[in-house]
């Protein structure tokens, strides 16, 4: 990779988590765009070797010791890349057609996407370079909202578990005082 040259990807599509894509993340002062992207390790094997061949091109010698964005899951195998960008990325749905701002649904972490990145290299000390996937667009597949991720029905049945008696919302928050309130007494005083 030379200088002002910068290689643009297309990722898998992929599960979404620590999601701020339709807004930018203020922590630390800094605005960011970002998400970070979990994937097959199958399908995401082209991603890898171009963010290993552009930190070999940037970096020669020391391109084992860059950091490059992704790590893998131990448990599973998955693939799991941080992207970011302090630019408002663009989106479009999953036919391709772009998405305006004001019909942008809310993004949460389980949502179905696919990222177009774009290799940046950074160098800030002799221990912090590595290759950045900087976030150009996003295309949403199947989009998570908040109220996605609050349904009960995600959960298998557990047999001989707790059930709730009343699971209504109008009674919620409402206590009742023990029928036998002896249980807070300082019996240790006989």
């Amino acid at each position: 990779m030379t200088k002002n040259t910068y290689q643009v990807l297309t990722t898998p599509i992929g599960r979404a988590k620590y999601v701020w894509l339709n807004k930018p993340d203020t922590k630390f002062g800094q605005e960011k765009y970002k998400t970070q992207l979990v994937m097959d390790a199958e399908e995401a094997k082209p991603i890898i070797k171009a963010l290993q061949a552009a930190a070999v091109a940037e970096f020669g010698d020391k391109a084992s010791e860059a950091k490059l964005g992704f790590t893998t899951d131990v448990d599973t195998g998955e693939i799991d890349l941080k992207t970011a960008t302090k630019y408002e990325p663009k989106f479009f749905d999953s036919q391709g057609h772009p998405i305006p701002n004001a019909s942008l649904p809310e993004l949460f972490g389980g949502s179905r996407l696919a990222l177009r990145v774009k290799l940046y290299p950074y160098n800030v000390s002799a221990v912090n370079y590595g290759i950045t996937c900087q976030i150009m667009a996003v295309q949403i597949v199947e989009a998570l909202t908040s109220s996605d991720n609050m349904d009960g029905s995600s959960f298998d049945r557990v047999d001989g578990g707790f059930v709730a008696q009343d699971t209504s919302f109008s009674t919620a928050g409402a206590t009742t005082p023990a029928a036998d309130d002896s249980f807070g007494e300082a019996s240790y005083l006989d």
